[in-house]
C-alpha cells in the first residue's frame, strides 16, 4: 500500500509589508514627491506622526485583506457541507529482537526510521 505525501495549502501573503517598512516607503515617497522640501522626519516631526498614524491605518487594513482568501475559501468549503474531521493518533507494536547478548541497555536512537518492508 502506498500512501501519498502531502501538505495543506499555505494561503498567500498578499503584501508581505508590516508597519515599519510603511512608514519608511512613506517617508522615501513624501520626501520624493516634496522635491526635497518636507525634509524634516525626526521623531518630533508632525509629518512624521502624521505617517506613521496612515503607516497603522494601513498596516492594519493590509492584516485583514491578508486573511480575506484564506477566510473566503473557508467560507466556500463551509457552505459546501465540508467539514474538517481530525482523526486519532497513530498507534504501532514495535518488536525488536536482539540477536546476541549487549554489554550495556540498547536504546533506539531519536528518529529511527522503520519502513514496513
Amino acid at each position: 500500500m502506498s500512501l501519498t505525501k502531502f501538505t495543506p495549502l499555505a494561503a498567500p501573503l498578499l503584501d508581505p509589508r508590516n508597519e515599519a517598512a510603511l512608514v519608511e516607503y512613506a517617508l522615501d515617497r513624501v520626501f520624493t514627491a516634496s522635491g526635497g522640501q518636507l525634509n524634516d522626519f525626526s521623531p518630533s516631526s508632525p509629518a512624521r506622526a502624521l505617517l506613521e498614524g496612515q503607516a497603522f491605518a494601513g498596516a492594519e487594513l493590509l492584516f485583514y485583506l491578508n486573511q480575506l482568501p484564506e477566510a473566503a475559501a473557508i467560507a466556500f468549503l463551509q457552505i459546501a457541507g465540508i467539514q474538517r474531521i481530525l482523526g486519532t493518533k497513530a498507534a504501532v507494536t514495535l518488536t525488536v529482537t536482539i540477536t546476541q547478548l549487549l554489554g550495556s541497555t540498547f536504546t533506539l536512537p531519536a528518529g529511527y526510521e522503520v519502513t514496513d518492508k
